[in-house]
């Protein structure tokens, strides 16, 4: 159940702009964001840095990176997206426009802006849509594993269903969590627990009814392409074509024994890139 209306008299600290979104564009169904929808890693006053993980997955996901984020003076926020874990029900259906307000929502109450926006494969979808529809919230945008232009092989496709469904014997779905998400000699183990499926399925909703060239630019904020070459879902070339378009505007990483996991399979790699980026914008 949505939580009561909120007026901007009822809610004293809301701004006229954040009562507008929440009066517009929230608006047949009420949404209502809380702070602890976000973990914390460093400092306070360090530049801050929003992290969105994964479909179906939560802010755990981005512990070494928010770790690493924390050592080298940044303020990591890592998004917890609703519907996993306590966190509010994610609507029946909603468009990456939604999430990404959601996140500018989270920003804005934070007094964190702008941010550097960080999003791991669902949610490089979304930190591109912030940047697009926010582009004064955010400060540059690194995409961890984006795809959407080269499809994925069939194994791939054939197996993803599988890592989603907890019915099935625990070595058929750690085998297509291997298949999909970790490069060969990388432990599918450490991705066994810690999905959502309703949230997923509401995830690849949202990505089916925005069309890609609504976010695909991220705006004109910085870019970081960080690509596993044994990505499996977002195969290499994706990063290669998005590098293309953007030109000088965006850098691109490959990263070799690394799948569409990524973050536990290369943490090293991927903080060291990232960190590197970040101080450079």
């Amino acid at each position: 159940m949505p939580g009561p209306r909120l007026s901007p008299r009822q809610n004293p600290t809301a701004t006229p702009s954040l009562a507008r979104r929440f009066e517009q564009t929230y608006a047949p169904w009420m949404r209502m964001v809380h702070i602890q929808s976000m973990h914390s890693y460093g400092p306070g006053d360090g530049t801050p840095v929003l992290l969105m993980p994964s479909l179906g997955r939560g802010a755990g996901d981005f512990n070494q990176l928010g770790e690493a984020l924390a050592l080298a003076g940044f303020h990591a926020l890592a998004v917890q997206p609703r519907g996993v874990a306590k966190t509010l029900v994610v609507p029946p259906a909603t468009t990456l426009h939604d999430w990404a307000a959601d996140l500018a929502t989270l920003v804005e109450l934070r007094g964190a802006g702008p941010v550097h926006a960080i999003g791991h494969a669902f949610g490089n979808r979304v930190v591109r849509t912030l940047a697009t529809d926010h582009p004064d919230l955010v400060r540059s945008v690194t995409l961890l594993g984006c795809g959407g232009q080269v499809e994925p092989g069939e194994a791939a496709r054939a197996a993803f269903p599988k890592c989603f469904d907890a019915n099935l014997p625990e070595a058929e779905r750690l085998a297509a969590i291997q298949t999909c998400f970790f490069a060969l000699g990388n432990a599918s183990a450490a991705w066994r627990e810690g999905w959502y499926p309703a949230v997923a399925a509401a995830q690849r909703h949202a990505v089916a009814g925005t069309p890609n060239a609504e976010y695909r630019a991220a705006g004109s904020a910085p870019v970081l392409i960080v690509q596993g070459l044994d990505d499996a879902l977002a195969v290499p070339e994706n990063g290669r074509i998005l590098k293309a378009e953007m030109g000088d505007r965006a850098e691109l990483v490959e990263l070799a024994k690394c799948g569409h996991a990524m973050l536990p399979e290369q943490p090293a790699a991927i903080a060291e890139s990232v960190i590197r980026f970040l101080r450079a914008h």
